[in-house]
């Protein structure tokens, strides 16, 4: 049975533990390049919408750098797409949507390589909760009987107590030795391959 790996991992800056992304001076790096993008648009005016997008692209590499990918994957579709025009007060970041293509793209790429709904789809986010489970849930709701997530996710689960505390050191497929880099190959980036 063929198998297609689905990385969904665009994530919203609050998907990282306090502490778990770099900064400068205390200041995420990631409130900095959007503070560059704002400051972008001041400048440029001109060009605001060019400018937004380029931040938008920069924050969004950054992120699933940060994260890393694994090239075992055959495609990146995300689940959740982030909208950088609303912020979610109760959550304290910027508001997630259902990615409105996800069911399409997903038949897409299988129907690319000759592949039927019977094909086992494994989904991947960050933890495993929060994208991975209910993405393989919504596949298999939408005739895909051979979704499936991984448990853990990309990066684990969180450590509670100790001086590592916040910080995604255990389980998930990082830290399960399986292989991983902070390298994207762009062939399989969500976008890219649809251009």
């Amino acid at each position: 049975m063929p198998r297609l790996l689905a990385l969904l991992c665009f994530l919203p800056a609050s998907a990282f533990a306090a502490n778990s992304l770099p900064s400068v001076g205390g200041v995420p790096i990631d409130f900095i390049l959007f503070g560059l993008t704002l400051l972008g648009v001041a400048l440029f005016h001109h060009a605001t919408l060019y400018v937004a997008l380029t931040g938008l692209a920069t924050i969004t590499l950054y992120k699933i750098m940060f994260t890393g990918f694994t090239d075992m994957v055959t495609v990146n579709i995300p689940y959740l797409i982030v909208d950088r025009n609303v912020w979610d007060d109760k959550r304290g970041n910027f508001k997630p949507n259902y990615n409105p293509n996800f069911v399409a793209d997903v038949k897409a790429e299988l129907a690319k390589r000759g592949w039927g709904p019977e094909t086992e789809i494994i989904t991947m986010c960050r933890s495993g909760s929060e994208r991975g489970e209910p993405s393989a849930d919504y596949l298999r709701d939408n005739g895909f009987v051979n979704a499936r997530y991984v448990i853990n996710g990309f990066q684990g689960a969180a450590i509670k107590e100790g001086p590592q505390a916040g910080f995604r050191l255990q389980n998930g497929w990082q830290n399960s030795g399986l292989p991983w880099s902070n390298k994207m190959n762009k062939d399989k980036m969500y976008g890219w391959t649809n251009k």
